[in-house]
Formats: C-alpha cells, structure tokens, sequence
C-alpha cells in the first residue's frame, strides 16, 4: 500500500460558473426569449438559442476572436472565472468532451437518435448498411480544401461532407467505402441522448471516439425529437427569426449569425439529409428539409494537440505554415476568380488548384522570398527540389534558422550529473522484499531542463499555480521580421495583443533551465561504461514522486537487466516527514522484522541510534568492536568499519547494513517509497498547498512538518495551469530521453544505450505516458524512439476522471458545490467540466491513444480500479455522474486497438486484465494480499519479457491472475 493517501484536490477560491457567457445571477441557461403569447410558441419545447445572449451551445464558430487573430475564442467576462479564462486561451472545441443542447423542457429519450448508419434486413433478407431513418440529432463533418476551417467560414469556403462522399463511393460498388460505413454502423462515432440540466431536458452528444482535430461540425436538430406529451420540437423564437430572411433581427450584429444559419449551418444539414431521405422514403417517412429543423449551429475543434509534436520537430510546424499559406492564398484566388466570372467555387476547384500549387512549389515569389534557399542545392540548400520535397526541405532549413541563434530550443541531450552510487536496500529497506543486497545498484543525480511554467519568488508560491505557457513573443517578432515579404504575420510578437501557444503558434517562452532530481536504478552486476545498457523511463503517478521507481524499478532492473531513470512531475517531488511519520514507518519496519517495537526501540530507529545497538549485540557476540563508550561517534564509526568490512562475518555485517537502512529509510519517510532524501531542488519548489488550496512554504522540520507531493498539480481554478503541467512533464521525457545515452551513472562513462529504450508509467505517468510515447514514435528522427511501453494503470479523459473516481470525485464534487456552488446536474458543472476537458486534451492520453498502433505497447488495466474506473459507459462509475464514453482505462483500450493478453505472444498494442491487486499495486502491492503479490509479479514478468525481446512479445506466467 502507498503510505500516503491521494487526498483532496478541492477548489480553493470561488469559481463564478453563471451562464459562462453572460453576467447573469444564475448558473442556468439563460432564457430570455421573447415573452409572448403566440400559438406557435406557446406551450412548447425549444432547443436554447439566443446569440444575444449568448444562450447557446459553447464553444462555438461565434466566438473566434477576430481581433486578436491568434486562433483563440474571444468571451468577455470575468477573467477570474476559469471557464471564461480558459475559454479565452483555447484554439477550438474539445475533440472529447460532451457537446450539450439545452431545452426548456422535457424530451422523450426514445425520439433522440443520432446514429448515422444502422444495419438492417435487405430484400433478400441479408444484412445491409443503410442511413438510419430515424436519426433525429445530426454532427456533420467538413472538409474545406484548404484546410483551414477558421478562415474558411470568414471567407466562405464551400467545404464538402466526407460521410457523404463515403456513402455515395460505396453506392456506386466501392468495397473500401463500404466497409467504412459498416464500421461506422457497428462502432457509431457519436451517440446522442437525454440528460437533466437544470432540471430540465438536454440533447447530449457524446463522442464515442475523439473527433478530428481542425474540423468544423454542424449540429442539427430535427422536429423528429419528441417532447414527453408526443409533441414535436420547435424551434426557439429566436432561432426562428434569425432563420426568417424578412424578419426584422433585434440587432444588426446578427445579421452575420443570420447569414450563416441560412447560408451554412442549414444547407449544409439539407444537404445531408439526401442520405437519410432515400430511406425515409422506403419506410413511408416524409422527407427531411430545412423546415424540419429546429436548431442548427457549428463548432471547430481544436488542433493543440500538435503543439507537442511541433515542439518535438520544429521543422514540421514551418512546413505546414508554408502549406497553410499556399492554400489559403491559392483558395482566396480561386474564389476571387469564380466571383469575377459570376459562378460559385467549388470544393473541388479549390481542391485541384491547392494540389497543383503545392506540386510546384517554389513559386517566383516564395524563392525570392526565401533567398538564397533555392539558390543552393540540396542537401545544402533546397535547390533542385519541389512539391513536397521541396516543402520538408524548407521546414528543415527555417527551423535551423530559428534554433541556431537559440529562439527555438528543440528537446536534445541535457546536462546531467549523479553522486556515488548505492546498493539499493541501504537506501530503501522496502526494496529488500524485492532484490537482495547486492543485486541492484541506485543513484541519485540531476538533470537541467528547459522550464515554461511559473517560478516561486521567495515565499510567494503564487506563480507555480497562477503560471501557463505563454508564447515566445521574441520568436514571433524574429519570425515577423523573417517572413514579411510573404505576408505572414504572427500577433504573438506583442504580448499585449495575446499570448496565447496553440498549434498556429505552438513556442513558449522559456521561464528558465531549471535543475531537477533524477533518480537512476541498476543491476549490480551490470556492464558499465559500455553506452549499451538498456534503459527503462519510468514516470510515477499523481501525488506521488519518483521513488515508486525504487519498488518496480529495482524488480524490472534484477529481472530485466536494465537501468531505471526517473524523474518527478512538474510541482511534484519528495515532501517533509513528520516525527509521527517516522514513528509510525518505524513501527512498520520493526514489526515487518520481526523485532521488538516497544517505545524506546522505535525511538532509536526514528532517532538514528538503532544501529549502536546492532553494534554492540555484536561486539557481545564475540567480535571485538574496542566500543567502551556508546556515546562516542569516533568509536562507533570505527566499529562499522570493522563491521562493514566482513571482519566480524557475513550475518553481522548484514545485520548491521539492515539498521542502518531502517535508519536512513525511516528519516527520509518522505517520499512515497520511504529512504529517498529530499534534495534542495524539488520539483514543488518547497511549496504546496496550504489551507485555502493557496501556495505555502514546505516545512521540513518533523516538528512542524507541512508539505505533500503534487498538491499543487491539479488545479481547478486555473485550467491551463494543470493542461501546462501534462505537457511540461511530456516535454520533460523527451529532453530525458536524449539525454540517456550521455548519462554517467557511476563515473566511470556513459553507460546507457541511446537506441535500447522503454518506457514504463503508473497512473497519471501513464496518461502522459502515451501521448509522450505517441510523440516521440511519430518524429523522423530515431533517437528518441521508445522501442516499447508498459502503461500501469492507464486513464483516459482527465475531467471524467476527476467526476467517476470512487477515490478523487467526492472530494472534488464536494469542493466545486462549496466554492462555487455547482453540482452535477447543473448546466454550470457541465460548462466547467466540458471547458476543463477542452483544456487539458492537449496533454492527455485520451487524444493520443489513436496514435499507438505502430507502437509496441502493454495496457495493464486492474479491475474494480477505485483511482482510474475502468470504465464509466454504458453505467456511471460514480454518484450522479452521467455515464461517460471517453472516461477510463477501456476507452483507451477501444481506441487504441489493443487485443486482450491472455497467453503469451506477439506484441503489438495489448491490454492485460488484471484481477487482483488495486491501483497501487504497481508501486508496491498490500502486504499480505497474495493476489496483489501475484498481480505485481505478472506485471513485472510481462514488462521484463517485453523487454527481452525488444518489444516483439509478451510472455504470460500466471494466467489464472489475468481475465480471461
């Protein structure tokens, strides 16, 4: 068991969630429609929609600031508000989080449909994939030419339906197509259904898998949707007057509302409901058309999930804002023409003329720009190249030119140093019921690594939970000033303008290098100094610190034979013991060894004399010591030298070691695995959370101990805060990564190999585990490969985890009602926990876990997990919650395509299920619980064999503690 229990992540600070996007007194949707009394409204149900007052869904394609031009929503409101804050900061809506519809009354569940293909009998009575007739909730995606949806809608670029094109492929006999819309009818993308906001009735979408990043959707809702009375929906008056041409609008900010409800958002469903209606027409249901819709709107999702990946291979971002630029420009030309001729562009058009501009790049005017790039043949120019080629080749050379004077810094190899390595049961006596003495070696060391986020300034800890990334403004004036000849601008360059790091600008500004603990496990008997030594990163989990590596890391180190490097989470790091802990520890310890825990003998453990009295049992035993005085230190040390040197036999000089290791471990009983000493450069900076969840100094006096790991972590008043410590970490990995073939463990070289590496993460090191996995295996380069992954206990979806977890949710749940007075089954902890998701999806493993084909990687899941459920779909894992696709460690599984591991075998992505042990097993399993033991074991065994084989296979030991 952990010795620390995961406590309370409670918000600390009032969080104002009224309406989100209004100033309204009340945390539910705004209503105020028009106040009449009219047949056509009286006495019926609506879908909310009322741009005036921002009563609608959120986010939305209304809200993109055009004045910042950073790619970023614009809401006015109280920046204090997260939500509002977050908003404010994010590039596009959330690819995982639920998109709700408001109503102001009640829905019957069985009218809400949003199944787009359903298998049915054909004529001759086999199974056939069909339109579903019956879909009454309709998320359309579109594809514009240029691939740019943001400027796309502004410029009215015709886009096209891809679901549409798929079904009209297959139609016509094409097998591929075909086959993907029976996938897509086995394995929906979306489900819509009915849930209580407020009181009252909400469509709810959810997306069965992410949505694609930068697409633009289109919602739509049809008459098709029943209230409880059997009466059909309506739509709001104010939707119905934006929608009628002649009716005069409440304001003339509307009209742009108006022109896209009628000249997008409902052509665009129109135009889908092609597929429905030949079926509708087969089972005698009447055709749909814009009349039959109630309300329509779209939303574009965000593309920061390519932050991470621009940072890890700057070259890349370069070469899309080239290809961004060419489209963009090519597609505003050929709409221009088509206007000049008096016909309408086409997607198509667009389409075709963007492949050719692309085909011959460079144009005239890029290699002018560009100069002398062209100018000089590859490879040391770019010369002779086009197209495509030509386009890598530019990335390649512009981001050199920016990393060469320092304004892009790259992850590479950083500087690191260790002390003198130790046997590991003298620094952990927890280790001993893992390896014997002898076994396995550990050492503590340092690393320096780049730092985006805020710094302490003396005893004011306000930054480390106030700060985010924020853009590299120099970079942006320097790219500016580089590019104007193009046209290209960049409103990062004034930080007054924004500041805002997203995929159109995906830099932050460096706050400092920072020196950080790392802590290095490995076989005893290893070939040293060779540079071959396999390597192992292991990233521990939420609230706890590197030294859970010490437990699996020294089991898969014996095993394996490989080296352990760990470093802590960003705000994370070993924390103050206090003397109960360490009497507590002691006691442990003593009664483990089956050695006597009365009062004074605890206190000689907690008090570091313990081991006197080891001495002078032994020196009773015969073995002369020369201790007269027991007080004497010079006596004492000299007698563990003759002790420790075997002089007075094995058992003593065994017997001895043991003190001593209880001694150091209960004194250092701050971190997680207790014998880890903190040092002076934590990763918490000395800080966590005090008693209002603000910022206090660490007290490492046992006295007046104060402190844990990771208070500081989760932070729920300041979303971006908690987004920019998952990709900090994943950053962190990567900077670690390619450093591990310079790291000197003992002195005497290098001694890792740079080429042999894995990764193992335990619970959040896993949900940062995967996308740093997904990143690292996607770039060109090879030298920050990780060849194969153990995920312990992995989650996806953080802001479902933080509601469905038995363990985490009540004292989140209970914080949010206490300081903002929002609870589930309100619209307001539904805004707070759909705009916390669109936050933290860039950071997270939900987003990256359709990335791990390709990949070799083991998905260890624990069932009844009270940490990470693992699952909260179709049933809710917890209290109100309603049920959640995306939440849990399944949905990785489901997305990611793992086969379930039951007997050894190829390893490609699979999922063991394990079922014994807990959540906390990985780290150390219950004692006394001999399926936790067996659990542990399994996952060791597993991780080992995958090592031995470098990622080709998983070998099974103990099938009977796995689901089969």
């Amino acid at each position: 068991m952990l010795k620390k229990t995961l406590v309370s992540m409670a918000v600390a600070s009032t969080v104002t969630l009224t309406g989100c996007l209004d100033n309204a007194d009340t945390g539910r949707n705004a209503d105020p429609e028009y106040k009449i009394s009219h047949p056509d409204f009286t006495g019926k149900t609506w879908p909310i929609f009322n741009p005036v007052t921002s009563a609608l869904p959120v986010p939305n394609d209304l809200i993109f600031d055009s004045v910042a031009s950073d790619g970023s929503f614009r809401v006015p409101g109280d920046m204090s508000n997260p939500v509002i804050n977050a908003l404010n900061d994010l590039s596009g809506a959330s690819v995982s989080a639920a998109i709700d519809i408001t109503t102001n009354g009640y829905i019957d569940p069985a009218t809400v449909d949003g199944r787009a293909f359903i298998i049915s009998a054909g004529p001759d009575g086999q199974p056939t994939v069909i339109p579903n007739p019956n879909q009454s909730v309709f998320l359309i995606e579109l594809d514009y030419a240029s691939g740019e949806p943001v400027t796309g809608l502004s410029k009215g670029e015709p886009p096209t339906i891809p679901l549409a094109v798929t079904a009209q492929k297959a139609a016509a006999g094409d097998p591929a197509s075909g086959a993907a819309l029976a996938g897509l009818a086995q394995n929906p993308a979306y489900e819509a259904s009915v849930v209580e906001l407020d009181g009252l009735s909400a469509i709810r979408i959810n997306p069965l898998t992410p949505l694609n990043p930068r697409k633009r959707y289109v919602v739509a809702i049809t008459k098709d949707v029943k209230t409880v009375n059997g009466e059909s929906l309506v739509a709001s008056p104010g939707y119905s007057n934006l929608t009628d041409a002649e009716a005069p609008l409440a304001s003339g900010a509307l009209s742009g509302v108006r022109a896209l409800i009628n000249g997008l958002w409902e052509p665009i469903a129109s135009n889908y409901f092609q597929l429905t209606n030949s079926v509708r027409a087969q089972t005698g249901q009447p055709s749909l058309s814009d009349a039959d819709i109630v309300m329509s709107y779209s939303f574009t999702t965000s593309n920061d999930k390519a932050v991470l990946g621009y940072m890890a291979e700057p070259n890349t971002w370069f070469t899309d804002q080239i290809k961004t630029v060419l489209g963009t420009r090519t597609r505003d030309a050929v709409m221009a023409q088509s206007a000049a001729a008096g016909v309408s562009a086409s997607y198509d058009s667009i389409k075709t003329a963007i492949d050719g501009t692309i085909a011959t790049y460079p144009s005239a005017q890029f290699t002018t720009a560009l100069a002398p790039l062209f100018d000089i043949p590859f490879p040391n120019g770019c010369g002779g190249l086009t197209g495509e080629q030509a386009l890598s080749c530019t990335g390649v050379a512009l981001s050199r030119n920016f990393e060469v004077p320092g304004l892009i810094e790259p992850p590479t190899s950083r500087e690191a140093q260790f002390g003198t390595p130790t046997d590991v049961t003298q620094l952990s006596v927890i280790t001993s019921s893992l390896v014997a003495p002898g076994e396995v070696m550990a050492v503590t060391g340092q690393i320096t690594l780049p730092y985006y986020l805020g710094i302490p300034e003396g005893t004011d800890g306000s930054n480390i939970t106030a700060g985010k990334w924020r853009a590299n403004a120099s970079l942006a004036g320097a790219l500016n000033n580089a590019f104007s000849a193009l046209g290209v601008s960049f409103p990062q360059a004034d930080p007054n303008v924004t500041d805002v790091v997203n995929y159109l600008f995906p830099f932050p500004q460096k706050t400092s290098d920072v020196t950080i603990p790392v802590l290095a496990i490995y076989p005893a008997n290893a070939n040293m100094n060779s540079g071959n030594l396999p390597v192992v990163i292991y990233q521990h989990g939420i609230r706890t610190d590197r030294s859970t590596a010490l437990t699996f890391g020294s089991a898969l180190a014996k095993a394996a034979g490989v080296a352990v490097i760990a470093i802590d989470h960003p705000a994370h790091g070993v924390a103050p013991s206090s003397t109960a802990d360490r009497t507590e520890l002691a006691t442990r310890l003593l009664t483990l060894a089956n050695l006597p825990t009365d009062d004074a003998t605890v206190q000689a453990v907690v008090n570091e004399t313990f081991h006197i009295a080891a001495l002078l049992q032994i020196q009773e035993a015969g073995c002369p010591l020369n201790i007269t005085n027991p007080g004497d230190t010079d006596q004492v040390n000299n007698a563990m030298q003759i002790v420790l040197g075997g002089t007075c036999g094995v058992q003593a000089a065994t017997s001895l070691g043991s003190a001593l290791a209880m001694e150091s471990t209960v004194k250092n009983a701050g971190s997680i695995v207790p014998g880890l000493p903190a040092t002076d450069f934590e990763r918490h900076f000395d800080f966590t959370a005090g008693p209002t969840g603000a910022p206090i100094p660490m007290n490492f006096d046992p006295a007046n101990a104060v402190g844990g790991s990771g208070t500081l972590a989760i932070n729920l008043t300041h979303f971006q805060n908690s987004r920019d410590y998952l990709r900090q970490n994943i950053i962190d990995n990567l900077n670690l990564r390619l450093s591990l073939s310079s790291l000197d463990l003992n002195g005497g070289g290098a001694d890792l190999s740079g080429d042999n590496v894995y990764f193992v993460g335990h619970s959040l090191g896993s949900i940062t585990g995967i996308p740093f996995v997904a990143v690292a295996n996607s770039t060109a380069a090879t030298d920050d490969n990780i060849v194969a992954a153990q995920m312990l206990t992995p989650g996806g979806k953080f802001s479902g985890l933080l509601e469905q977890s038995p363990t985490f949710a009540p004292a989140i749940l209970g914080g949010l009602q206490a300081a903002a007075g929002i609870q589930q089954g309100d619209s307001g902890f539904a805004a707070f926990t759909h705009v916390l998701q669109a936050t933290l999806d860039s950071g997270e493993a939900i987003q990256f876990a359709g990335d791990l084909p390709g990949s070799k990687v083991i998905l260890s899941e624990v069932i009844g997990d009270t940490y990470i459920p693992n699952s909260a779909y179709p049933t809710a894992n917890f209290g109100n919650a309603d049920p959640d696709p995306l939440t849990g460690t399944e949905p990785l599984v489901r997305i990611s395509g793992a086969t379930d591991i039951t007997t050894s075998g190829a390893l490609n992505v699979g999922v063991t299920r394990y079922t014994g042990g807990d959540h906390t097993t990985p780290v150390l399993p219950a004692p006394g619980d001999q399926n936790a033991a067996r659990a542990f074991a399994e996952m060791i065994g597993q991780t080992t064999s995958m090592i031995l084989t470098g990622g080709q296979q998983v070998m099974v030991n103990d099938p009977g503690i796995i689901q089969q």
